[in-house]
Formats: structure tokens, sequence, C-alpha cells
């Protein structure tokens, strides 16, 4: 029992806005960052062995300030998974954007990707434990598109 609660907490940790606990890493596919700011929306996974969750979300990131820093604010709600993992959640976070690079800063690790005016994608492997990683994979376009 202990071990399947080990392994809900990761799966929570890492749902499509938890995952947003990670450095995220977007690459513009224009080298610039005048297409980050906006609405976006998108879907994802988060898995660990046996266990995986699907997530639905949106996130709003507002414009940028001169030294590219923006505030991000996401939220996820739950569309299959494991019954540990969470059903919505919500979180406000801060990142930067220098040269078309998006970087969100969190404490597990770093999700790679590219985004266009209105689409994109990033993937990549999350520590949430010492020798525990989680594989998260997210899609994502511009609200309203």
């Amino acid at each position: 029992m202990k071990g399947k609660s080990i392994i809900g907490l990761m799966v929570i940790a890492l749902s499509l806005t938890n995952a947003a606990y990670a450095d995220f890493t977007f690459y513009s596919s224009t080298n610039d960052c005048k297409n980050v700011s906006g609405d976006w929306k998108g879907s994802g996974t988060a898995s660990h062995w046996l266990i995986e969750c699907a997530y639905q979300g949106s996130g709003t990131i507002s414009e940028l300030d001169r030294e590219g820093g923006f505030k991000l604010d996401v939220e996820a709600h739950k569309l299959s998974g494991s019954s540990l993992c969470p059903q919505h959640t919500k979180h406000s976070l801060t990142g930067a954007c220098v040269n078309g690079v998006v970087l969100v800063k969190t404490e597990y690790g770093n999700l790679s990707g590219y985004f266009s005016t209105d689409s994109g994608n990033s993937n990549g492997t999350l520590t949430v434990a010492p020798g525990i990683d989680v594989d998260v994979a997210i899609q994502f376009q511009r609200h309203g598109k």
C-alpha cells in the first residue's frame, strides 16, 4: 500500500498543471518571444510504470516585461487515469522568454518543446523523487483556435 501511495503522489505531482512545477522549456519557431503571451489550451499525460493520467487544461501567459519575464496561470482537469490523480488542479507560476526560449522554473526538471503562433508540443522526463522518473507529454494550441 505504501508503494502505491508513493506512485500516486508522483502521478499527482505530474498532472498537466502540476507538471508545471518542473522547468518547462519551449522553443519558438520564429526565434522571438512575440507569440508567447495569451491564452493557451492543451492536453497531456503523465506516466510512470503502469500508471498513466490524462489531463485537459488551459493557461494564460501575461505580457512579457523588459527582461522577458511573465506570469502564468494554469488549470487542469483529469480526463482519465488512476484515482490517485487529482481531479482538478490550479497554479500561478512565473517564467521568462529569451530569444524564443520559454522557461517556467519548477523543482522537478524540465520539459522541452516547440510552439508556433497557434500550436505546439513538449515532452520530457521529470524526476519527482530520487530514482523516480515520470514521462510527461503535452500538446497545446492557442485558445480559440
